[in-house]
């Protein structure tokens, strides 16, 4: 006798569970990765990070913006695929 039956829909609602999740955890590990670069860049400007100019914080900065960015969009295209397979 099979006490759980898997059918397609739970697998489908499952799968958008993962989505949401995985969406979430990315956007979190984006703003990580901004407030890292905002702090390693005001070190570097600052002075305090010895044999570094202090133009090096500003191209840090940029480096981190841009893994910002990509991520970000990432989690951003997992919301949409969200809302096209369930809108709700």
């Amino acid at each position: 006798m099979n006490i759980m039956k898997h059918n397609k829909e739970t697998s489908v609602i499952t799968k958008i569970k993962f989505l949401k999740i995985c969406s979430r955890i990315l956007k979190l590990y984006a703003w990580l990765i901004i407030i890292t670069a905002a702090f390693s860049a005001i070190l570097i400007v600052s002075g305090r990070v010895p044999n570094m100019p202090s133009w090096a914080g500003v191209m840090v900065m940029g480096g981190y913006i841009f893994i910002f960015v990509l991520i970000y969009t990432i989690a951003l295209v997992a919301d949409i695929v969200i809302r096209l397979l369930y809108p709700a």
